[in-house]
C-alpha cells in the first residue's frame, strides 16, 4: 500500500490556528512539491490535486515523495482573498521570506525552507481571465538549473509557454517571486496558470495532472501509464504584453479562439458607463491572443486580454 501522510508547518510559535499543510503520498527521495493557494483566491489548483491523487492513489508503488501544499497561504484562502489579512501583502511577492519579517514573510520563509529540501517544485496558479494551459519560465538560476526548468516543462507539455523577460519594466515584478528565489537557490521549478477555477474545464485539469505525471516519470518517482511526450516536441513560447481597459463599463469578449491575430483584429466591445456607449476593442498589435478576460464590469486601467510576443527558448 502507497504510504500517505499529512504533517503541519507551524509558522510561527504560539501560531497554532495558521498552519500550512503538507499532504505526502510516497516516501525517500526523490522528491518534488506541489503547491497551491500562494494566492488565496485561486481554487482552481485545488480541483487538479485532487485530480492528481485520485490518479496516485491506484499505482502499486511510488518510488520518491510527491509532496502537495493544497493551502500555501492559510490566512488568504481562508477569507478568499488573494493576500492575507493580517499584513496585506503579496505571498509570491517577498521572495524568499523573512523569519523576523512581517506575517506573510514569515509564511514565505517557511515555504522556502521546505521547497528547497526538495528535488523539483510546481507552483499552480491561476490567471483572472481565460486562458490555456500555460507553465511559466522565469528564466532564473544557473545554467545546470534552467536546463532541468525547460527539460521539465518540455515533459509537462504545457498549451504554451509564457517566458519572463526579467530586465523589462513590466516583468521586473517577478524577479521578486518565491519561484525565482527557489531557483536562485537552486532548485529548478516552474509555475502553471491556469484559467481560473470559475471557468476552468474538466479537460485543462486533466491536461495539468498528467503533465505532472509526466514530471513525476521523468524523475523516476512513477512508471507513468499516460504516454511521455517527446523531449524536442515544439511548444509555443511568449513574452507577454497585457492590454488594459481605457474605458470604464461593460466589457463583452467576442474573440476567443488562442492563437495568432492581426493588428486590429476585432476582439470585443465595451459599453461605457454611465454613458453606455458601444466602444469596440481591437488588437493593438499581432501577436498570440494568450488570454482574455470573461464577460464583466471592468475598470479603466484593468486588464482585458493578452498578447504573446514569439520567443526562441522553445523552439
Amino acid at each position: 500500500m502507497i504510504n500517505q501522510k499529512l504533517k503541519w508547518i507551524k509558522i510561527a510559535p504560539g501560531n497554532n490556528s495558521l498552519m500550512i499543510p503538507v499532504y505526502s503520498i510516497g516516501c525517500g527521495q526523490p522528491s518534488i512539491a506541489l503547491t497551491c493557494s500562494v494566492h488565496g483566491d485561486e481554487r482552481a489548483s485545488l480541483f487538479i490535486i485532487n485530480n492528481l491523487i485520485n490518479k496516485l492513489k491506484i499505482l502499486n508503488s511510488i518510488d520518491g515523495t510527491v509532496n502537495i501544499i493544497p493551502t500555501a497561504n492559510p490566512s488568504a484562502q481562508y477569507i478568499n482573498n488573494r493576500v492575507s489579512f493580517v499584513d496585506q501583502k503579496d505571498l509570491n511577492r517577498v521572495g524568499k521570506g523573512n523569519v523576523s519579517g512581517s506575517y506573510t514573510e514569515k509564511v514565505g520563509a517557511k515555504l522556502f525552507d521546505f521547497l528547497t529540501n526538495c528535488d523539483l517544485v510546481i507552483n499552480l496558479h491561476e490567471f483572472g481571465m481565460c486562458s490555456p494551459v500555460t507553465a511559466v519560465y522565469m528564466n532564473v538560476g544557473d545554467e545546470t538549473v534552467k536546463r532541468k526548468i525547460i527539460d521539465s516543462i518540455l515533459t509537462f507539455s504545457p498549451d504554451i509557454v509564457w517566458v519572463i523577460k526579467a530586465n523589462t519594466s513590466t516583468d521586473s515584478i517577478y524577479n521578486s517571486t518565491l519561484d525565482s528565489a527557489i531557483a536562485k537557490a537552486g532548485i529548478p521549478n516552474f509555475p502553471v496558470e491556469t484559467s481560473s477555477s470559475y471557468y476552468i474545464s474538466d479537460s485543462d485539469i486533466d491536461k495539468v495532472s498528467n503533465g505532472i505525471i509526466n514530471v513525476l516519470n521523468l524523475m523516476g518517482i512513477i512508471e507513468s501509464p499516460i504516454k511521455k511526450q517527446k523531449e524536442k516536441q515544439r511548444i509555443l513560447s511568449f513574452y507577454r504584453k497585457q492590454v488594459f481597459s481605457d474605458y470604464t463599463g461593460i466589457w463583452e469578449p467576442e474573440f476567443c479562439n488562442f492563437q495568432f491575430i492581426n493588428k486590429n483584429t476585432y476582439i470585443g466591445k465595451i459599453t461605457t458607463i454611465p454613458e453606455f456607449e458601444t466602444i469596440d476593442i481591437k488588437s493593438k498589435a499581432e501577436g498570440y491572443l494568450m488570454n482574455y478576460r470573461k464577460r464583466q464590469f471592468v475598470s479603466i486601467g484593468e486588464s482585458i486580454y493578452s498578447i504573446g510576443e514569439s520567443a526562441e527558448i522553445f523552439r
